[in-house]
């Protein structure tokens, strides 16, 4: 026998792989790129990128909210806050810092070359605070950008480099909060780019320990409740635990770090991997009893296993695979990786466990006796119960598909900013934070062009639409902070009268205009036009803060924004794009719904001709995928009745589901083709099937959820969400297989 010849060497040489693996780990890194969810190959993205060069990052800077309860306008308060605005000013990759006691108003004086600056605080003059703080609350670009209007809160906004990496990151949030939390206000908040990706790549390396040792526990305890003995846990564990090892190693080897989407693989890996040990063991362990030697028992049960093993191995891959078809970069690395994965789930499947199983030697008790008698009552209550009520169940689930359908239907198609965290975790409330005390935390980016080559932003006709858009996106849109060319010629106008706020108006002189014109080019460098206007000024960017409403309204608004430009404004003339990387995330969640979509069907299709080949019955294959997708139905209806949005997360729920649910129903059609192969009419065949595959196929999907269920851990909104659906899908599939699909082959299959 190959296996008695063999088993030495294959667990010499998988012994030395895995080593080789395992020093591999000793590279694994950790990252959370956020353009990575940007979508691929795409024009939306290109163009955010060239906008980005051309102006500036809508994301590279650190918020920080600070609330003094005695109010704002407090010499201790605005002291320390100014001390603080300096210390900031003072780290690595910092490039400017504007706070409350730093920004500044400018005056132009006729003789005088540069614009005289004046802060809005006089810091040292407490007696003129009032005066100040009225001034400040009249000047529309600092009301909830720097001061709250809503509370006794202030904001800081630190710009540091562009595209700072990880390590940049990390080292500038340790500074920063360090920096803050000495000055010990009575409430400091933070957000942004820079501290939002080291938050989330400390939580994915502590929540990829934590799901791979609740993973590992959760298979123990299934295994022992199982099986009841020691060596019934450990050789299926060390096969899973081999499977997790060579993947992550080979994610080390081809220079993928752990992220947000591939954290979960290694559960994934153990809960799948122990599928099909579970169904080899158990097979093994039925003819063991019956007196088969070792090597007969393990030939009869590669025979009889491995290759509806083999088809649940190639219908999961299917599933993951199919997520290649995704817009977003770490979803495709998280089909790839997982697919490479069950490939070595099968091979050693059938090459290391085998051979441990020939070396060792594990005891038949009397109590695993008594156990399986157990299992044997429950399947045989279950088998009769199918028999006699099959068309009831038939009925009752097609009842439930309606019901479930219509739920379906309600699923909202949304996506939020911080969406990724649940509500409870500090730094969703710091976000909740800015949100209620400012003017949001979502960006807002605008590209807005000339077609007319020899127009300009300056150009009255122009202007005066520039305007009336100005002010729909201030009053209608609901965008805070906006600056736009309308602001910027505002407000040129009010330094060129020496900060009157009376003046802060599109001046009515055309040859004002052009004198203001001129003066943005002589004192370019103290007002910093450049990341809101081009040199020709025919190109601009508007940019404001808006509250993270979520993709569904925001598409709604932009919408309506269109639906006004076309009606307001000469299109002909002037063009805008709405960009930026909240932007392009909403792209993204429709992108994603029409990729699950087509993967989904591509799912469906394929499987569903692989049972049509093994059965060579078109029925059989209809009638197969009956109960796999049900569940997903049943999915939609729960997601829809309770509210859960649709978004990247939630998106892959229904392909991954889909392809594991399938297993169990594959085990349990190629077992009854071989009973009705042995000249079984179909109701004894159905017993027989439920005899062999029953409890290998109840303890396989209560592993498969209850290894999801343990994402539930997650402080990730997605991966709570991926956790808890699959496992429910799963749960469901499980009642499925044991009643629906036997029900369905009794009504409409015949030999």
């Amino acid at each position: 026998m190959i296996y008695q010849k063999l088993k030495y060497p294959v667990l010499a040489g998988i012994t030395v792989i895995t080593l080789v693996m395992l020093w591999q780990l000793i590279s694994l890194g950790f990252n959370y790129d956020f353009e990575a969810f940007f979508p691929r190959n795409n024009d939306d993205t290109e163009f955010f990128r060239e906008y980005r060069t051309q102006f500036e990052s809508d994301n590279d800077y650190v918020l920080i909210g600070l609330v003094n309860e005695r109010g704002v306008f407090q010499k201790d308060f605005l002291t320390k806050v100014d001390s603080l605005t300096k210390l900031l000013n003072t780290l690595n990759n910092v490039e400017m810092v504007v706070g409350p006691t730093n920004v500044k108003e400018f005056r132009r004086y006729s003789m005088y070359p540069a614009l005289v600056e004046k802060p809005y605080i006089n810091l040292n003059e407490s007696s003129t605070y009032a005066r100040d703080s009225a001034k400040i609350f009249r000047t529309q670009e600092l009301v909830n950008t720097l001061f709250s209007d809503k509370s006794s809160a202030v904001a800081i906004l630190v710009k540091h480099k562009q595209l700072l990496d990880n390590e940049g990151c990390k080292q500038l949030s340790i500074e920063v909060k360090e920096l803050v939390q000495a000055f010990k206000f009575d409430e400091a908040h933070y957000a942004g780019r820079g501290l939002g990706q080291t938050i989330y790549i400390d939580l994915v390396q502590n929540e990829t320990l934590i799901f791979l040792s609740s993973g590992m526990l959760l298979v123990f305890l299934f295994l022992f409740i199982a099986y009841r003995s020691f060596w019934g846990i450990w050789m299926p564990l060390s096969v899973v635990g081999l499977v997790v090892a060579w993947t992550v190693g080979v994610m080390v080897l081809t220079g993928k770090e752990i992220d947000l989407m591939t954290n979960i693989i290694p559960t994934i890996l153990m809960v799948i991997g122990i599928s099909a040990v579970i169904h080899l063991l158990t097979h093994y362990l039925s003819l063991r009893r019956l007196g088969r030697n070792r090597e007969e028992a393990l030939i009869d049960s590669v025979k009889q296993v491995g290759f509806a093993t083999f088809l649940t191995t190639l219908t999961t891959m299917i599933g993951f695979l199919t997520l290649l078809n995704s817009s977003v970069q770490p979803i495709v690395d998280l089909g790839i990786y997982a697919s490479i994965g069950l490939v070595f789930s099968f091979i050693l499947t059938y090459t290391w466990f085998p051979s441990v199983l020939l070396i060792h030697k594990p005891i038949y008790s009397d109590r695993e006796a008594k156990y399986t008698d157990f299992w044997n009552s429950i399947l045989v209550t279950i088998d009769g119960f199918v028999q006699r009520k099959y068309k009831f169940i038939a009925i009752i689930s097609l009842a439930v598909a309606l019901v479930a359908g219509y739920g379906s239907l309600l699923i909202k198609k949304d996506n939020y900013i911080l969406e990724g965290l649940k509500s409870d975790h500090p730094q969703q409330q710091d976000f909740l934070f800015f949100e209620n005390n400012f003017s949001g935390a979502r960006p807002f980016e605008m590209k807005i062009w000339l077609t007319d080559s020899n127009a300009s932003f300056f150009d009255r006709s122009v202007l005066n639409q520039l305007d009336v858009l100005h002010h729909y996106l201030d009053t209608v849109y609901g965008v805070g902070g906006l600056v736009s060319p309308v602001s910027i010629i505002k407000n040129s106008n009010k330094i060129w009268y020496g900060g009157k706020e009376e003046k802060y108006v599109i001046p009515e002189s055309d040859k004002r205009l052009a004198k203001l014109e001129k003066d943005l080019y002589r004192y370019n460098k103290q007002v910093n036009t450049n990341i809101y206007l081009n040199r020709n000024h025919r190109e601009a960017r508007v940019v404001g803060k808006i509250p993270d409403w979520g993709s569904f309204i925001v598409n709604n608004r932009n919408s309506e924004l269109e639906a006004f430009s076309g009606s307001k404004l000469d299109t002909n003339l002037i063009k805008y794009r709405l960009t930026g990387s909240a932007t392009l995330m909403d792209i993204n969640t429709n992108y994603v719904a029409s990729n699950v979509i087509e993967g989904l069907f591509m799912a469906i299709g394929i499987i569903g001709i692989i049972v049509g080949l093994l059965f060579r019955s078109i029925k059989m294959a209809l009638i197969s995928l009956v109960p796999n997708v049900f569940p997903l139905v049943l999915c939609g209806g729960i997601m829809g009745f309770f509210s859960i949005d649709f978004n990247l997360p939630t998106s892959i729920i229904f392909i991954i589901a889909f392809g594991i649910a399938v297993d169990d129903s594959i085990h349990f059609l190629a077992r009854l083709r071989q009973e009705l192969n042995n000249n079984n009419n179909l109701s004894v065949a159905l017993s027989r099937t439920f005899a062999s595959t029953g409890k290998a196929i109840i303890v396989t999907s209560l592993i498969l959820s209850g290894g999801f269920l343990t994402l539930c851990l997650s402080d990730f909104l997605g991966t709570f969400y991926i956790g808890l659906l699959i496992c429910i899908t799963l749960v469901i599939a499980l009642v499925c297989d044991l009643l629906l699909l036997p029900a369905v082959i009794l009504l409409f299959y015949k030999k």
